[in-house]
């Protein structure tokens, strides 16, 4: 894949329709896809812009992986918080915090309350949870590939901005939007990921500009509609680059919080899942 900074994005050709998913037309998300189709009737090309980690894709089971993989190496150092988190931690226990990306909360929750090993857990995995490994073990947000599919169906072009490395994710970053059927062979998508070196806002900024100037896919009109992201720094990012869109904030996982402001033009609907 080109490097992102180079401003080239990767446009696959779209040669079949998605099948129908059976997604549900009247749950709160039913917007998104009135907004696709209407695009589509005016001759233009939607484009839904998606981040990936905890927008789209659950990463807890990855995340538990890897802490647990490094935790023996701090056996010496902190063996009554291992002794306590490590013989039963598990993705669950992410997925009933409010802020799933709280490690400090997390051992909170095992009677932990020291700020070094959490610190040093997270230093540990963290090379670890960026890496290819375990990405296998990456699912869905509940309803996320059908909403998806379905608004392929409809008529939009996705495009998935990730702060995943390219170069240590890459390869498991394509394999990961197959396996979980977000998107097939014959399927025109783009992916755009982080280069080493860069930040994730930076790099999420540079990746909304360049989308911004998209003006056509396929020979056919095109401006972006839709936008999703669970990091509230990134959804103010997108709401700034695509004033006209929609956005869409999913709740639960978080590095920075901050208020969130909605597109100039467009509105903002804050979401758990895409069941709802």
């Amino acid at each position: 894949m080109k490097s992102f900074f180079q401003l080239k994005i990767i446009v696959l050709l779209i040669v079949t329709c998605v099948p129908s998913s059976g997604f549900a037309a009247e749950s709160s998300l039913s917007s998104a896809i009135r907004r696709v189709a209407s695009q589509v009737r005016e001759g233009i090309t939607p484009i839904a812009v998606f981040d990936l980690d905890e927008t789209l894709i659950l990463t807890h089971g990855r995340k538990t992986l890897a802490i647990r993989e490094v935790l023996p190496s701090l056996q010496a150092r902190f063996p009554e918080e291992i002794a306590r988190s490590f013989p039963t931690l598990s993705p669950s226990d992410l997925l009933k915090l409010p802020n799933a990306y709280d490690l400090e909360a997390l051992f909170a929750s095992f009677g932990i309350h020291n700020r070094e090993f959490t610190t040093s857990v997270m230093k540990a995995m963290l090379p670890v949870y960026l890496s290819s490994k375990f990405m296998d073990f990456d699912s869905e947000v509940p309803c996320a590939t059908s909403f998806v599919r379905e608004l392929m169906r409809a008529g939009a072009y996705p495009i998935f901005v990730s702060s995943r490395y390219q170069s240590t994710q890459g390869v498991a970053t394509q394999e990961n939007l197959l396996q979980l059927r977000f998107v097939d062979a014959e399927i025109g998508y783009s992916l755009i990921l982080r280069d080493d070196g860069v930040s994730s806002i930076d790099f999420k900024r540079a990746a909304f500009k360049a989308i911004h100037d998209i003006k056509s896919i396929n020979g056919q009109p095109a401006s972006t509609a839709l936008v999703f992201e669970n990091e509230p720094e990134n959804l103010n990012a997108m709401s700034d680059a695509f004033p006209t869109a929609d956005a869409f904030f999913i709740k639960g996982a978080f590095l920075k919080d901050e208020s969130l402001h909605a597109p100039a033009k467009g509105h903002l609907t804050r979401i758990r899942d895409y069941c709802e």
